[in-house]
């Protein structure tokens, strides 16, 4: 591979063959000077430009002179503050044999830069603190806003990031009734939700306060337009991608609260007030404003090139060496951002479209509001080699862009393009989802000995399609990159990560590492290989992942995929080396062969799929824990009779220090007899690129320092007309044996809603209540055919029925209790609603259950002590309750009470009246 960038060097080094033209700039250069001298000349009559700009625009003269070229355009060592974006259009182009080159000056090093220096700063206190203070007549006046600032000492080009006041870090409270987007239940999001007292107040900057969401696999930052103190509910002024609430239990999102003007006092955070144009920043110990160097973005990008490829027109051959780009704006819309998966979406500071053969070398981009560098639609064969990309707003490198669809193909689907011995780290700063590389619908991309670490969210993700269906995207090599601490912030990522059908897609040789929970992730889903919906007809060999937050791989419905000879441990957490999540109809012709596997969890395997859809054979699985192994309940023995993982086996692979990620094999180890190939992976940068890694550290994430808060156990009340059932008091037990007997149970209520309170169209389930004074009694009768139950115990895939429950303590409901109950008679009480675990499980024992299924259905039938509940005395008592049966036969899942949302969400359910 290495050949291949060895003409591109030759060019920036060697003396060109044809006659040169150079242009020169310099920050104490002169627009209208010639730009042919690298310096002023002893009279400054003549000397380098002042302005990049205006060095393309000469070149643009020379060519229409007839001046073929080749161009280079030295930029002196300083700091160049860009009024506008640096662009590029066709008529900029070079060629193969001429390139136009834009470098800094041999020695030097030239930074452009889509900021400005805030100047005016004087010293000042607020609230006791030191601070530097200055009114921005730009900002009072409505033409300038920024989100972001850095710090530098004066001379100096190392900036750090700062970061404006936040709040520790918060839950949600519940959800409101207000309307939700008619979409999958993740993606019916609402413009509200309901927060705790004291949470919010009545600020005073509250539009320019921003309320940060963290969902599984994205984030959001959304802006307030109402805000109800009395009922304590926020509203947004746009909705979410992704329902706030939807993976946490009882809705409780995580969140904080950044931008509050009355929160500034932490030395290091600063606030700009839109209105007055003040400007505060609240300096650390040993800062002082004559040593020091303040920024704020005001460009969103800081150079384009953009050509017309739909018919041809490209920009190519332009090459940059040595520069570094920095400090780009990133605005918030006025519905706020919450963007998808991987947030593909965000621009980036530099941006190609309809770009061939266009490089970036050993250049620096860093401090940015969104993604470094982007190869949009129209891109082929552009490089970025040997560049350091960090202090990231949001990604790193993107190539393609989410416009593109299965029927996109060249010259508008980007093809050919390279990153290779990049430097790429500490991203996804303001965006949390964005990755070290995201590409798309591409083809033919190679991603290769990258350096990439400490990401929100994934490494590297390929592909951008959630099934198998043919699409432009193909032959992409990702290989030799070394990717350490991604998904430090969210979940369901990966450091490599693909999508959809991508035939002939190679990952090899790569070496993951180091993914471990983030504290915010309901679930782990941290893993090291991750084949997600759709990822088809690829390659995965030769890979080692060592220290996961879950497991190594993971395949979601793919097909004809085959990975073989990888190394996955060890795998910490009581979690296996691999999952297969979903199967499609799709699936067929997966293979996993030759693999090693080394975990602490006894349970080897997750699932039984026919090995005409994932065949595993020739694997050897180790458990380290020192417990008895088990495949899913059997051993191996009985797991290979039962024709899975043919020629596999249980036996320690004999490597040499794996806690230290040292694979080698020792001798004697089995693992050669399998089919193994012993290799050597030599991951990352490249020897000629090594020391990239120079930049200082990053200033800390926020976001990363704060905990998770503890669920409180009280939750919000019904409301006030809350829908009553009537409990009856009668003597004695009913016969608790899931047959509904005459006389046994009062009259019954219809279950007829679905979650989003529509009525059902099928025939309803009923639900009678009564009581003893000390129990309360539920009885459940679900009509269905019997033939078609499910009767398994796993609650969503199984016939169920769900009883929610929770004693009210005026005004508030006490902790809610989960229960479900199956076909056969067995019940779990869960903690899902909030109720810490130790007390579900003793309500879940406490409680009893039986059920029976007859001729035209099944009852499922609930004594629940009413102290297991916290309650004292009955007549008059309220209750809290909502109660869901989970129809297979009709895929239906049926309310008493529709929430929009979990069956456990009583503050949008009703109350059962104790008489």
């Amino acid at each position: 591979m290495k050949p291949c960038l060895v003409p591109i060097f030759l060019a920036l080094l060697m003396p060109p063959l044809m006659a040169e033209t150079a242009f020169y700039v310099a920050p104490d250069g002169q627009d209208g000077w010639s730009g042919t001298r690298s310096a002023p000349n002893a009279g400054r009559t003549d000397g380098p430009f002042a302005t990049p700009a205006r060095a393309r625009d000469a070149i643009r003269a020379a060519k229409k002179a007839g001046v073929t070229g080749p161009y280079t355009v030295d930029l002196r060592g300083g700091q160049y503050e860009l009024n506008e974006t640096l662009s590029f259009e066709a008529q900029d182009s070079g060629t193969p044999q001429a390139p136009v080159v834009w470098r800094s000056y041999p020695g030097e090093t030239a930074l452009l830069s889509g900021g400005k220096a805030l100047t005016g700063l004087v010293e000042s206190k607020t609230g006791g603190k030191r601070a530097w203070k200055a009114t921005l007549p730009d900002v009072r006046a409505g033409s300038w806003y920024f989100r972001q600032l850095f710090i530098a000492p004066k001379g100096d080009a190392q900036y750090l990031r700062r970061y404006r006041p936040h709040s520790a870090m918060k839950l949600v409270a519940g959800l409101t009734d207000s309307p939700s987007r008619k979409a999958a239940p993740h993606r019916a999001a609402q413009k509200d939700f309901v927060f705790y007292a004291g949470d919010f107040k009545d600020w005073a900057n509250l539009s320019d306060v921003e309320v940060v969401a963290l969902h599984e696999w994205s984030s959001s930052r959304l802006l307030i337009e109402q805000l109800d103190l009395k009922k304590r509910v926020v509203t947004f002024t746009g909705l979410p991608t992704f329902r706030i609430g939807h993976w946490w239990a009882g809705a409780h999102n995580p969140y904080y609260i950044e931008n509050v003007k009355e929160a500034l006092g932490k030395e290091g955070e600063w606030y700009l007030d839109r209105k007055s144009g003040e400007f505060t920043y609240l300096p650390l110990p040993g800062e002082t404003l004559a040593a020091s160097r303040l920024v704020a973005p005001r460009l969103a990008q800081i150079l384009k090139i953009a050509g017309a490829y739909s018919n041809g027109d490209f920009v190519s051959y332009l090459m940059f060496s040595n520069l570094q780009f920095a400090h780009n704006d990133s605005s918030l819309p006025k519905e706020g951002y919450s963007g998808s998966q991987g947030h593909p979406d965000l621009p980036a500071s530099i941006e190609l479209v309809g770009a061939e053969g266009c490089a970036f070398l050993r250049c620096v981009i860093a401090h940015t509001g969104n993604y470094g560098l982007s190869f949009g639609l129209g891109c082929r064969e552009n490089r970025v080699v040997g560049s350091r990309l960090f202090d990231l707003g949001g990604g790193g490198v993107k190539i393609g862009d989410i416009a593109a669809d299965g029927k996109t193909e060249a010259p508008v689907l980007p093809v050919g393009n390279r990153v290779e011995n990049c430097a790429i780290s500490d991203g996804g700063l303001l965006y949390y989802s964005a990755n070290a590389i995201w590409a798309g619908l591409v083809r033919g991309s190679v991603l290769r000995h990258n350096d990439i670490h400490d990401f929100t969210y994934a490494g590297i993700a390929v592909g951008w399609k959630w099934d198998d269906s043919k699409t432009g995207c193909a032959s992409n090599l990702i290989e030799g990159n070394l990717i350490r601490r991604v998904c430090t912030l969210l979940a369901d990522g990966a450091s490599i990560y693909t999508l959809g059908r991508q035939p002939g897609t190679v990952i090899r040789g790569n070496v993951l590492r180091d993914n471990v929970k983030s504290p915010f992730a309901r679930e782990h889903w941290q893993l090291g290989l991750y084949l997600d919906e759709g990822s088809s007809e690829m390659l995965v060999e030769n890979n080692i992942v060592h220290r996961v937050g879950t497991h190594g791989f993971n395949i979601n419905g793919g097909a004809q995929n085959l990975v073989r000879n990888n190394i996955l441990g060890p795998v910490y957490g009581n979690h296996g080396f691999f999952i297969r999540c979903y199967k499609k109809p799709f699936s067929a012709g997966n293979r996993f062969e030759k693999n090693l596997s080394y975990c602490d969890s006894p349970e080897l395997v997750d699932d039984a799929w026919a090995p005409a859809v994932f065949d595993c054979r020739s694997n050897l699985y180790f458990n380290f824990s020192g417990k008895p192994s088990s495949f899913r309940g059997k051993t191996l023995a009985q797991w290979q009779a039962a024709g899975q993982d043919a020629g596999s086996i249980v036996a320690d692979p004999l490597f040499e220090a794996p806690e230290k990620a040292d694979y080698r094999l020792k001798p004697g180890s089995p693992a050669p007899a399998l089919g193994f190939k012993p290799f050597t992976v030599d991951a990352g940068l490249e020897s000629e690129y090594q020391g990239l890694e120079t930049s200082p550290a990053v200033s800390p994430l926020p976001v990363m320092a704060m905990a998770m808060p503890p669920i409180p156990e009280a939750v919000l009340a019904p409301p006030a007309n809350a829908p009553i059932f009537r409990a009856k008091r009668m003597a004695g037990a009913p016969s608790l044996d899931g047959v509904l007997r005459p006389g046994e149970w009062p009259e019954a209520s219809k279950m007829e809603r679905t979650p989003t309170r529509e009525l059902i169209q099928t025939k309803a389930p009923t639900v009678a209540f009564r009581h003893d004074g000390k129990t309360l009694f539920v009885a459940v009768s679900v009509p269905c055919d019997p033939a078609k139950l499910n009767r398994g115990m796993q609650w969503g895939g199984s016939d169920g029925v769900e009883v929610c429950l929770a004693a009210l303590k005026a005004p508030m409901l006490e902790r809610v209790y989960v229960l479900h109950g199956y076909t056969g008679g067995t019940h779990e009480s869960i903690a899902d609603a909030g109720a810490k675990k130790e007390a579900a499980k003793a309500f879940g024992e406490a409680v009893r259950h039986a059920a029976k299924v007859g001729e035209s259905g099944w009852v499922s039938e609930w004594a629940i002590p009413l102290s297991a509940l916290g309650v004292k005395g009955a007549s008059g008592v309220k209750l809290g309750v909502n109660l869901c049966a989970r129809r297979t036969e009709t895929r239906e899942w049926i309310m008493l009470m529709g929430t929009q949302g979990p069956t456990y969400q009583l503050y949008n359910a009703g109350f059962c009246e104790l008489e």
